[in-house]
């Protein structure tokens, strides 16, 4: 059932880790069991909001659970194991994720509204359309809103937190507050990544308490229109009732987060389980970026990422957007609530040096569209600004159309665009054994039934009727015997890295399917 490799092979180890290509696997069985039995032990490490959410749809499938799996029995289960058979067990694969995928997807939906609605309201409704536009054709979300995985889930309370907390640090009101604590306990329910979220309420809100009434202006309807609350008090009292807002929220955060866990024994489940189940990784994993390879990763790691998986009209707009800002000179209330969280999480992800993954930087994703659609307005009022923009538009909506269904693998101009993003990234930037069915697909289109097949995948590729002899990683290091291989992208990458054995040079690929599977043919 689990893909085969020794125990000592450190893709292996790999597999078995803490995440995996394509999360659906772990995370639709960890979360229906969850919503059954409320035992987190298949997952502890992740947060239970986004599975419980993308399982719930399950419930109404009548799907069979083993409760006497004996894995699922073990203190700490592999959740692999556990996924794996209970994809096995039902044997409907495809019925069993396309229900799982649909909550995040509506939870993509949602969180494209607020990203519309945010930068309307600072800065007007072409800002807005501008904003969505930017969301929409973004080929990293685009990818990431059709997988079952918390990253996207994570994204939208995340968002959401901070633009309620936006409100409230603008006018007050009970609502605003208790839509803030509830959304900033949603996030941190949803993926560890989320804790950069508290110190980052606490500097927005010692700097509402210190911002002065009128200093900040903005064109948008709500933005402009925005008081100062507690503005009549004096700075102390000021900073004393914003304090106490902010524990509210907290308090709401945490009764929140209390609940998702099902009011646990231990209050401090979520701190033993999640935070420092994130600072456990495999000291043998060698990370990837541009050809070369560290255990411990790089600092830069992200910010090369992004640099290269964004399109080049979204590059080119954020230095225009900061221009902008900055000679302006409107102040810095607004701004603060999208940059300071953004530059906080891209600070956080680069300290843990889990180098896997633009992914992890989704929640920033948001906030820079809002950022840059401060920009609008160049493109609106002049003839010139008005070409550019519809340059710049039709430029930026072509991009997922390009590599369509290919977004996951997405790679800009700058690096030569997707053919070459093997050469630069790898893990869930390029493949995340999502293409079992396209793998299929091209079997039967040419007539292969006699194939090897080293493909990194924690689906089933007996469900699709792929008749392959599975290769292990280590068994791409040696002399290969005469036939048909299709082999992955990360397969590929492992076997360079953990045997110095680069396939692409030794054997010249006769075909691939999308961007992300090669096939060999060796005499």
């Amino acid at each position: 059932m689990e893909r085969d490799a020794p125990a000592n092979d450190p893709a292996r180890a790999r597999f078995q880790g803490r995440r995996a290509e394509l999360d659906g696997t772990r995370i639709l069985p960890a979360g229906y069991i969850f919503l059954k039995t409320g035992q987190r032990h298949v997952l502890p490490e992740q947060p239970p909001l986004i599975s419980a959410l993308s399982a719930l749809p399950l419930l109404a499938l009548d799907l069979k659970l083993d409760l006497d799996d004996p894995y699922l029995r073990q203190e700490r289960p592999n959740p692999w194991n556990v996924g794996l058979n209970f994809l096995a067990l039902n044997n409907d694969d495809e019925r069993i994720f396309f229900w799982g995928r649909l909550p995040v997807l509506l939870l993509a939906l949602l969180l494209g509204y607020f990203t519309y609605r945010w930068a309307r309201e600072l800065h007007g409704a072409a800002a807005g359309l501008m904003a969505l536009l930017l969301y929409a054709f973004c080929p990293t979300l685009v990818a990431h809103s059709g997988f079952t995985s918390n990253d996207v889930g994570v994204a939208c309370f995340f968002t959401l937190s901070l633009y309620w907390l936006w409100r409230f640090a603008g006018e007050g009101t009970w609502h605003n507050l208790l839509w803030a604590g509830s959304l900033l306990g949603c996030a941190l329910a949803s993926k560890g990544t989320a804790v950069v979220l508290p110190p980052v309420f606490v500097a927005l809100m010692l700097l509402s308490a210190w911002r002065s009434p009128g200093r900040d202006r903005a064109d948008g309807p709500v933005a402009a229109a925005l008081p100062l609350p507690f503005a009549a008090e004096a700075p102390r009292k000021r900073l004393l009732l914003s304090m106490s807002a902010l524990a509210l929220m907290f308090l709401t955060a945490f009764g929140v987060l209390y609940t998702v866990y099902l009011f646990p024994a231990d209050p401090f489940a979520y701190a033993r389980e999640v935070l420092l189940g994130q600072m456990v990784r495999d000291p043998a994993y060698l990370y990837y970026l541009m050809g070369e390879f560290r255990r411990e990763g790089w600092w830069y790691y992200f910010l090369a990422a992004y640099v290269v998986k964004t399109p080049l009209p979204m590059l080119l707009l954020i230095p225009l957007a900061s221009w902008h800002w900055l000679r302006e000179r409107r102040g810095w209330f607004h701004e603060v609530f999208l940059l300071l969280p953004a530059l906080a999480l891209i600070a956080i992800v680069s300290a843990k040096g889990y180098n896997v993954g633009v992914r992890y930087l989704i929640p920033a994703y948001p906030l820079l569209f809002i950022f840059v659609s401060r920009t609008a307005p160049l493109f609106t009022r002049k003839r010139l600004g008005v070409i550019a923009g519809i340059v710049l538009a039709a430029w930026y909506v072509s991009t997922p159309m390009r590599v369509h269904p290919d977004y996951l693998a997405y790679f800009n101009e700058l690096v030569g665009g997707p053919r070459h993003g093997i050469e630069y990234l790898d893990d869930s930037n390029i493949e995340w054994g999502q293409h079992l069915k396209r793998l299929k697909r091209y079997l039967d289109q040419h007539r292969l039934d006699k194939v090897k097949l080293a493909y990194f995948t924690t689906g089933r590729p007996e469900y699709y009727a792929i008749q392959a002899e599975r290769v292990q990683v280590p068994a791409l290091a040696r002399p290969p015997e005469p036939g048909t291989y299709i082999i992955g992208a990360y397969d590929l990458i492992r076997a360079k890295a953990y045997y110095r054995v680069d396939w692409l040079e030794r054997h010249r690929p006769v075909d691939t399917i999308g961007y992300s599977i090669y096939v060999f043919k060796v005499p």
